[in-house]
């Protein structure tokens, strides 16, 4: 399946999203979101990049997440995606299959609009979909740290 945005530079900021295979509900449990939001955060720490937003729903994540030079946002992307099938096959003790869809979509940002612009798209995601009425009630995203200060697994940094 070809990447459908995806951008030249492999550092800096970005907002990227990756969605699971045939986009099924993969998360549904507190467990499973744990999983990924561990995963999110170990491997933010391990490329010493930044996590400014962030939210994981059911068959897809969104992150804007700053890759520092001499990272890849690819890298980052791939080995997450990797370690969270993996962790989430382990917990249901199934056989490795098809987890994510192969491609993952980033943009570059470059102006302050369009990154509040992103991170309100992030945090309203969970609204949208109808699961909460407000951004803050969705415990997987980065809206409680923004509303009340509210720390979590992600380490985020506001700009």
């Amino acid at each position: 399946m070809p990447l459908r945005h995806r951008s030249v530079q492999p550092s800096g900021l970005f907002f990227a999203t990756t969605s699971t295979a045939g986009m099924v509900n993969r998360f549904s449990t507190e467990i499973q979101y744990r999983i990924t939001l561990e995963n999110i955060e170990f491997y933010r720490k391990r490329d010493h990049s930044l996590v400014h937003g962030y939210v994981v729903m059911p068959n897809h994540l969104h992150l804007l997440i700053s890759i520092p030079d001499g990272g890849s946002i690819s890298s980052f992307m791939r080995d997450l995606k990797k370690r969270i099938a993996f962790e989430y096959c382990k917990l249901k003790r199934v056989s490795p299959f098809p987890f994510w869809e192969h491609r993952f979509d980033d943009v570059q940002i470059y102006s302050e609009d369009v990154y509040f612009t992103k991170l309100n798209y992030i945090h309203n995601n969970p609204v949208k979909a109808g699961f909460v009425s407000n951004p803050e009630d969705w415990p997987y995203s980065s809206a409680r740290l923004y509303s009340n200060d509210e720390k979590g697994i992600v380490e985020v940094t506001p700009i």
